[in-house]
Order: structure tokens, then C-alpha cells, then sequence
């Protein structure tokens, strides 16, 4: 994958560059997405959590993007990690937006918790 970071980084502070950032933005995302999916049904984990992981970093409040993380790291035995991401995932839903995660975040949790298969 090329992406390089922030696209149109010299014209940050220019309206007419923020509509074209923010399509960039949002199809990266769903490519992560897409990709993060394809690895986790093709049964591959490891690669589906590195594209997870990319997708959490390029949207920290996106729910979704932490849970696909969790069920990554929760298939290829990384239970910690699974644990650990989900408390980063409410740190920051909790800091930024004041709220706890929904349901299906918790319901993946209390799994997690009690090692049943996600």
C-alpha cells in the first residue's frame, strides 16, 4: 500500500483542498476496512490485524476499527492484546466524545473475557 500519510499536506489550510482530503481520507478507510474483512474471512489474522491497526490509527474514535482489532488479535490467540485494545478503544471514545462503548463492543469484551471464540 502507498498511502503516504495526510494527503495534500501543502495545502492544509486551503478550502478548496478539505473536500478532496476528506474523500482521500474516507477511501482509504474503507479500503483498510475491506482489506481487514477479506484477510479475516480468507481465515488470514495476522494481516487482517496490520490492517485493522491502520485503520484504528487513521480514525481512533471509529468503534468499529478497534473491534475488527480485537476479533484479529482474539483469533491468533493474542487475548492480551484483544483486552488491551479494547480498553484503548474506551480511553478514547470516554476522552474525546464522553462516551462508553455500544453494546457490541462490550458484548465482544465480556467474550473476549471469557475466552469464547469470536
Amino acid at each position: 500500500m502507498l498511502w503516504a500519510g495526510e494527503p495534500l499536506p501543502e495545502e492544509r489550510y486551503s478550502d478548496w483542498a478539505i473536500p478532496w482530503r476528506e474523500r482521500l481520507v474516507d477511501q482509504y478507510a474503507d479500503l483498510l476496512a475491506a482489506l481487514a474483512d477479506a484477510h479475516a474471512e480468507a481465515g488470514d489474522h495476522v494481516a487482517g490485524a496490520r490492517a485493522a491497526r491502520r485503520l484504528v490509527d487513521l480514525d481512533p474514535l471509529n468503534e468499529a476499527s478497534h473491534r475488527r482489532l480485537i476479533v484479529a488479535y482474539a483469533r491468533t490467540g493474542r487475548r492480551g492484546h484483544a483486552l488491551r485494545q479494547f480498553l484503548a478503544c474506551r480511553r478514547a471514545l470516554v476522552a474525546e466524545l464522553g462516551v462508553e462503548p455500544g453494546a457490541e463492543t462490550a458484548e465482544l469484551q465480556r467474550r473476549v473475557l471469557a475466552g469464547d471464540p469470536v
